[in-house]
């Protein structure tokens, strides 16, 4: 299945731009910050929010493959082994930064359990980044492209059936960042393998026993406390429906 739709500029909700813990000193988020923001709500995969052109290939008879259940807020999608589904948003990203983030809830596994979870995967020009779980136990983003490989994170693995972890990846030219509920969980500075978004950008939700919710993508790299304070927002959430509060211009 494939939905190709041209998606308007939308504005932050009120709350979601009062980020509680940002100092006078820290960047404000702008309404043009967001880029992109899935929230699967009424079933659907279409983003809530989104830039420029957008097309989504979804496996054929979704119904068998694709699943929508409780999610952080509202609704969020289960992928069957073996399928994904793919966002090609080139006009979502900055050339050269940003951040991207998610909330995942593990079904049916826990910390320990031996095995590799995959999230999300995003591609660029001629490097891609995989957000997933390493199974002795750590947390982290895995970079290839150039003919070379890295990660960016350390240490965490503290995943429970049936619990909400948020995760955020950011980048720009000197410097990788990764976050797990809104905490530092690594960062580079030297000998980066940096992505790049010039000529094309596609964002992949991988297949495994999980659902997946509020897909986010900043046009920036947000700041340590920029990404705690969003973990926060999202973890509250509003009174109101937020999905409702999106406005087009």
């Amino acid at each position: 299945m494939r939905i190709t739709g041209l998606f308007f500029r939308a504005a932050l909700c009120t709350c979601a731009l009062a980020f509680p813990g940002l100092s006078p000193s820290g960047h404000a988020l702008e309404r043009d910050d967001l880029r992109l923001h899935v929230s699967f709500e009424r079933d659907s995969l279409s983003p809530a929010v989104g830039v420029g052109q957008a097309s989504i290939d979804a496996p054929q008879g979704k119904e068998k493959t694709i699943g929508f259940a409780a999610g952080k807020r509202g609704r969020g999608v289960h992928i069957a082994d073996g399928k994904s589904i793919n966002y090609q948003v080139t006009d979502v990203f900055s050339e050269t930064e940003g951040t991207v983030a998610c909330w995942v809830k593990p079904v049916g596994w826990r910390q320990g359990d031996g095995h590799n979870h995959y999230f999300m995967r995003v591609c660029g020009d001629k490097a891609c980044f995989l957000l997933y779980k390493f199974y002795p136990g750590n947390t982290w983003v895995y970079l290839e492209g150039y003919g070379k490989t890295d990660v960016v994170g350390g240490y965490w693995d503290q995943w429970e059936d049936g619990q909400w972890t948020f995760l955020a990846f950011t980048f720009k030219p000197g410097e990788q960042a990764w976050y797990v509920n809104g905490e530092p969980n690594g960062r580079k500075t030297e000998q980066l393998l940096e992505p790049s978004f010039s000529s094309k950008a596609f964002l992949q939700l991988q297949p495994g026993n999980q659902v997946i919710d509020e897909i986010m993508v900043f046009r920036r790299a947000l700041t340590a406390q920029e990404v705690k304070a969003v973990y926060a927002a999202n973890r509250r959430w509003c009174a109101e429906q937020v999905t409702h509060l999106w406005r087009t211009r």
